[in-house]
């Protein structure tokens, strides 16, 4: 088991916890305004400054009391959010279907895996060789996905936490807390029941306008 040094933690935690809280501040003021790229950049340099410092004046010190470190996944489709929204481009409040079921499907085993319900000692594995091969697998199908252009900017990002992974076993050293946390996964279950609620009241109003037609 190889645990990444304590000092890239910290500043892993501080960058980290800086482009989520940028990236859920865009994406919130984005759902009532449009936000033009200065407004972006200066949200994104705020949500920096509040997590640069260390101890009890940093943000990232109360939010990892909370959730510990977020996901490399998280912290780089956060950033993902920044960057589209700062070129003008729709951001993200939905994350694509398949990379929403994975992770919501994941999360669960992970969750009834961890209470003793399904005793598999799957997150104990995540410190294993195994690590490593589902690392590989899941670079090679994030590559995959580069090079048919399926998502690109989405497949990259799982690609690039992988990698920080592999390279420097951030966020803890456990492959699991690579690509998903508890903010995460309820990113991807609030993406698929939004994305339902969404089909259904389309369903529910195409007979409606084809009767007023």
């Amino acid at each position: 088991m190889t645990l990444p040094p304590l000092f890239l933690q910290a500043i892993y935690a501080h960058f980290a916890w800086g482009c989520v809280l940028a990236g859920l501040m865009v994406m919130l003021m984005g759902c009532w305004r449009t936000l033009a790229g200065w407004q972006v950049s200066t949200v994104a340099l705020l949500s920096f400054g509040v997590c640069g410092p260390f101890g009890p004046w940093s943000a990232s010190y109360w939010l990892g009391l909370c959730f510990q470190w977020p996901s490399a996944l998280l912290m780089l489709c956060s950033a993902l959010v920044v960057w589209r929204r700062g070129r003008g481009l729709a951001h993200l409040p939905l994350m694509p279907t398949r990379l929403a079921w994975v992770l919501a499907t994941t999360g669960a085993v992970l969750y009834v895996d961890s209470v003793g319900w399904l005793p598999l000692g799957l997150y104990a594995r995540g410190f294993g060789a195994g690590a490593v091969l589902l690392c590989l697998l899941g670079s090679v199908l994030a590559f995959s996905a580069v090079l048919f252009r399926r998502r690109r900017d989405v497949a990259m990002a799982v690609l690039m936490s992988l990698t920080l992974f592999a390279v420097l076993r951030l966020p803890t050293g456990n492959a699991w807390d690579a690509v998903l946390d508890p903010l995460l996964w309820f990113w991807a279950v609030g993406s698929l029941v939004r994305r339902n609620l969404l089909a259904f009241r389309a369903r529910r109003a195409a007979p409606l306008s084809l009767s007023d037609t």
